[in-house]
């Protein structure tokens, strides 16, 4: 199998010269775009360069020693520095990170003086603050609407023509006294996980080179991870923020759609939501910053946000809650984690068992997982085409123009199944499923694309739609009497199978995704919790077909219960504080219902049965040959905290509880070796 990846990823990395070679081609209005951008740093940075007067070096001395966004809004209330001071200092950052790794899109650092003068105004005339992010710098993904800024989506066709208003969420920011710095780059169209785009060029990760940056909101996180921001507002469709931020340590929430108002009314994606959500450095500032976002004097004015005030008694209390049910996923039946990913997800495991607070741990598997990436494959495909949006038929318009078509290819060769007709995928994976019996790989490649040719994306019809979302509502019917039978109150599993791996990586470990894309198909809550453990040389895969193919499914009737009363076995040297004693013992699993027992459309079981599981094989020698070489040695990986919809304060309070809980775990990486914890876990 070994072979078959490295000629797979020489293909790759000639595809990407192809695409690289593609952007060097440049259009008129590109150049234009390129050269109004140079303008805005010169001017920027001459901007700051005549604000930063010896005068104020004191007061940004101060500022700069602000360990939160919350302790930097106090500065300004008791006049220590002035929000004009912050956008000096960090409107610099934003250039100096610019220049490292290539990730801002529009420069905003004018606009952002005037939005500075004006706050310190108010507060001088009126001697209170605009509101709880007063004078707090802001970035946003490229997505994201401001007023006179263009939104590209990193395509030319976008280029020069400044958005004519804010969109909600940034006008939310900006009552509440946010300052917007500056946008990020995002991949061409927002479909790639890499930032890569024809109007700004590659984005850079920040620790390496080598690696990718995980998702359209890379660049965002990028720019924090290297301090060039304190708090950004990125976006989330299918993972798009979630696993940048563990490719760069950062902290991040993915509220259910609706609790924040909306990025842009005019995204590309009609059957995939957009999901605007906060991101930031530390997990205070994340808090804080998203339960200012949602305070009751803002949430009634915008039609897109539903009026959910942050409810700070249930954050309190569930901070502290004893006896909760929480459900763990190391195999999401499609990609079975790689061992630093495992890792990750039982060190959170034992730092909530190492509280002492009776919580249970049981292992959950998703139902019908393939199924579910099946639906996530067509609704990806038929969302795109069948938005009425004129942003969206323009792009869809340039997709079918030569150069746009070359640049889809380049970077992701499986792609080319959408200008495959149908009858040819069907033969296809008719015949691949002979060949491998991979029933994911297969059912994948019959509806990649699902109409009959590429001329015909335009042709999709309103009946496609309406009839992927009934079948999505019924898939979430099935996994919330799943999540009812095992009783949970929440899940942690990582937010994607593999540890941080380059961008030629990408095409082979796609279907690793699925353990963030599932959540935003069912539209729960789920935050990132970053840097548990760090990939080490050991972290390699000896016997990758066991691994991949082992049972998703648990013995029994599906519930493994993990009691309160029972220490969770770990390594000696690891061994966190004992769990309470004397809590009750587990309640035996009742019968599952009948509608888990026996699924609708009666895949259960061709969905749990992997006979063959060849992207996952990829996926894994992929993690193997990137431990080996060093490339992904020393990079973070976190664990993903899921509930469900609109319980945001309780995906925060469980993290809250994780970091409290470390340092009782001890500095040592839990093991997740065979025998170890996992396990122990599973009874």
């Amino acid at each position: 199998m070994a072979p078959l990846v490295t000629l797979g990823q020489m293909a790759v990395q000639a595809s990407v010269t192809k695409l690289l070679k593609v952007i060097s081609v440049e259009n008129p209005v590109q150049v234009d775009k390129q050269r109004r951008f140079d303008d805005a740093l010169q001017a920027g940075q001459a901007l700051i360069t005549r604000s930063l007067h010896p005068k104020h070096s004191a007061r940004l001395s101060l500022m700069l020693a602000a360990p939160t966004v919350e302790a930097l809004v106090a500065g300004i209330a008791a006049r220590t520095y002035t929000a004009q001071d912050i956008v000096c200092v960090y409107g610099q950052r934003v250039l100096d990170t610019h220049r490292r790794f290539n990730c801002v899109s529009e420069v905003l650092i004018q606009d952002a003086m005037d939005t500075a003068e004006s706050l310190d105004r108010h507060f001088q005339d009126t001697g209170s603050l605009v509101g709880p992010l007063h004078g707090v710098p802001f970035a946003v993904t490229d997505d994201c609407d401001v007023h006179g800024a263009d939104s590209t989506l990193g395509c030319s066709c976008g280029a020069m023509k400044p958005k004519l208003q804010d969109s909600p969420v940034v006008r939310r920011i900006r009552r509440l006294g946010g300052i917007i710095l500056c946008k990020t780059s995002v991949p061409w169209h927002m479909l790639f996980a890499d930032v890569v785009n024809p109007v700004y060029g590659a984005s850079v990760h920040p620790t390496n080179a080598k690696l990718s940056l995980g998702g359209h909101s890379g660049a965002l996180c990028a720019l924090l991870s290297g301090s060039g921001c304190m708090v950004g507002i990125g976006t989330d469709e299918i993972g798009g923020l979630r696993i940048p931020a563990q490719h760069t340590g950062l902290y991040t929430l993915k509220p259910s759609l609706g609790r924040l108002p909306s990025a842009s009314p005019t995204h590309a994606w009609s059957t995939l939501s957009s999901v605007p959500g906060p991101v930031a450095s530390t997990l205070s500032d994340l808090i804080y910053t998203f339960k200012a976002m949602t305070s009751s004097p803002v949430q009634h004015t915008e039609p897109t946000g539903m009026p959910i005030p942050f409810d700070e008694a249930a954050f309190e209390m569930l901070s502290k809650r004893t006896g909760l049910r929480i459900g763990y996923v190391v195999d999401d039946g499609i990609l079975h984690a790689s061992p630093a990913c495992k890792r990750a997800v039982f060190t959170a495991a034992a730092a909530l068992l190492a509280t002492n607070r009776g919580h249970k741990l049981i292992r959950f598997n998703p139902p019908a997982p393939s199924d579910a990436l099946v639906l996530w494959t067509k609704l990806f495909s038929y969302g795109r085409e069948t938005d009425g949006s004129p942003a969206s038929k323009q792009c869809l318009r340039q997709v079918s123009a030569q150069q746009q078509v070359t640049q889809l290819e380049a970077l992701f060769p499986f792609l080319l199944l959408m200008r495959v007709p149908q009858l040819v995928r069907s033969a296809a994976a008719l015949a691949m499923g002979w060949l491998i019996n991979d029933s994911v790989l297969t059912r994948s490649i019959r509806w990649f694309g699902g109409s009959p040719s590429w001329a015909s994306l335009e042709e999709r019809t309103f009946a496609n739609t309406r009839d992927l979302e009934a079948e999505r509502q019924a898939y979430a019917r099935w996994f919330a009497e799943s999540w009812d039978h095992a009783q949970l109150d929440v899940i942690l599993c990582p937010v994607h199978a593999c540890p941080p791996l380059p961008s030629v990586s990408t095409p082979f470990v796609w279907t690793g995704s699925f353990y963030s894309t599932l959540y935003s198909l069912l539209d729960y809550t789920a935050g990132f919790l970053p840097n548990l453990t760090r990939v080490s040389a050991a972290d390699t895969v000896p016997n990758i077909l066991q691994y991949v193919h082992r049972d998703p499914m648990p013995p029994a009737n599906g519930i493994h219960v993990h009691g309160g009363n029972q220490p969770l076995d770990i390594p000696p040297q690891q061994q966190p504080a004992a769990a309470q004693p004397g809590a009750a013992q587990p309640p035996q699993p009742q019968p599952q219902p009948q509608q888990a027992q026996q699924p609708r459309a009666g895949h259960a079981a061709r969905s749990r049965t992997r006979l063959f599981n060849f992207m996952g094989i990829l996926g894994m020698e992929e993690v193997n040959h990137n431990v080996s070489d060093g490339t992904s040695v020393g990079q973070g990986v976190g664990v993903q905290i899921v509930c469900r919809r609109f319980e945001e304060e309780k995906v925060l309070a469980v993290m809250k509880a994780i970091e409290e809980g470390l340092p009782h775990v001890g500095n040592v990486a839990v093991q997740a070796a065979p025998g170890g914890v996992e396990n122990a876990v599973n009874g």
